[in-house]
């Protein structure tokens, strides 16, 4: 039996705008194209947010980077949020503030550290008016939980033409048996029915309970106020039912496709990884990938493009495998894991070719 793990590369392959940019700039924005202030006003985390990759700067509270960022860099940056003792102070000396501090109307204020607390501070204190005495890190979690609620809407509208037969065509690329594959999904969309099982670690789309949320590890202090933002909280306090492993004896091979392989996950795959005690069994890891690029003005294939992603995915597997092995293993096999799979021919990195162009460009 095969696990397949895919992540949000396998939406995206099918043609589904499910990047962090098509979301905030499509729900975010009103329709001459304009940023939606006001809207962006109502949370926190959307203001936050974009402070941090559309209009903020190099000297505010948030410092403005200009690289299109992908899910993995929005958790990491949510939980850099409860790592900054800094930040957090402000935060809080915001919600404990009794200063009235009344919302700005236009063009967010971002240019500075001052526009941007004013604006922190003033959305901060409509909040505690809106639901009562709460803390900071409640407020926090509550409109975490309402971005996650408008990520939803949104994908609800961006449909996709012809979406289960695109995705019974890409899984068909992925396996050549349904029937004895299990797929862990860290995406909210529907997957193929006659799979042997599929295990929605996020939530799905379907039952409105998705998790935008971060690793427990990567959290600094175990404080349970930030605990609550971990993707193992959420599921433990019932979010989410997931489903239990198929069994040792019967995996045979782990693939992986479509994921960022970002830290933020590293806790599934090092479970995973010591549940079928991939270093002494014969199972087998395999990491696919499907990225093409174009030349802009020609329409043709990007080669450079196209070797730098394979080369910078290769670093994303490089970087999760001495993660684990450093973790997980002693300093004996940690020296010579990924040897040893290469050896056995246990490990590969390998290209899906064809699909893309064909099925969805």
């Amino acid at each position: 039996m095969k696990i397949i793990i895919i992540g949000n590369g396998y939406d995206l392959n099918l043609g589904l705008k499910s990047r962090f940019g098509d979301f905030y700039s499509s729900f975010y924005k009103i329709k001459n194209n304009e940023w939606d202030y006001e809207r962006i006003r109502l949370n926190i985390w959307s203001l936050l947010l974009y402070f941090k990759y559309i209009n903020g700067c190099n000297n505010g509270i948030v410092k403005f980077e200009r690289e299109s960022p992908r899910w993995m860099d929005v958790e990491g940056f949510i939980c850099s949020v409860l790592n900054n003792s800094d930040f957090y102070s402000l935060l809080n000396s915001s919600f404990q503030d009794r200063t009235h501090y009344v919302q700005a109307i236009g063009k967010i204020g971002c240019d500075s550290i001052e526009t941007q607390t004013h604006e922190i501070k003033s959305l901060i204190q409509i909040k505690k008016r809106e639901f009562g005495t709460i803390d900071i890190y409640t407020l926090l979690f509550e409109d975490l939980k309402l971005f996650e609620s408008h990520f939803m809407d949104y994908l609800d509208s961006a449909k996709v033409f012809n979406y289960s037969a695109k995705s019974d065509a890409l899984m068909s690329k992925i396996t050549n048996d349904f029937q004895n594959t299990y797929v862990i999904s860290f995406n909210y969309t529907n997957l193929p029915n006659n799979l042997k099982g599929v295990n929605q670690v996020h939530g799905s789309l379907e039952k409105r309970n998705i998790i935008i949320g971060v690793d427990k590890t990567t959290i600094k202090s175990k404080n349970m106020n930030k605990m609550r933002f971990s993707k193992s909280w959420r599921q433990l306090s019932g979010v989410i039912n997931t489903s239990a492993l198929p069994s040792k004896n019967d995996v045979t091979e782990i693939v992986v496709f479509g994921h960022s392989l970002g830290s933020q996950d590293y806790s599934y795959f090092h479970s995973l990884f010591n549940y079928y005690d991939i270093y002494s069994n014969n199972v087998k890891l395999t990491f696919l990938y499907a990225d093409y690029h174009y030349d802009s003005n020609t329409k043709l294939p990007d080669l450079l493009k196209d070797e730098e992603y394979r080369i910078s995915y290769i670093d994303s597997v490089y970087n999760l495998l001495n993660n684990y092995v450093e973790k997980s293993l002693g300093q004996k096999e940690a020296d010579s894991f990924i040897t040893k799979m290469q050896l056995e021919g246990r490990l590969s990195v390998e290209e899906i070719t064809e699909y893309w162009c064909k099925n969805v460009r």
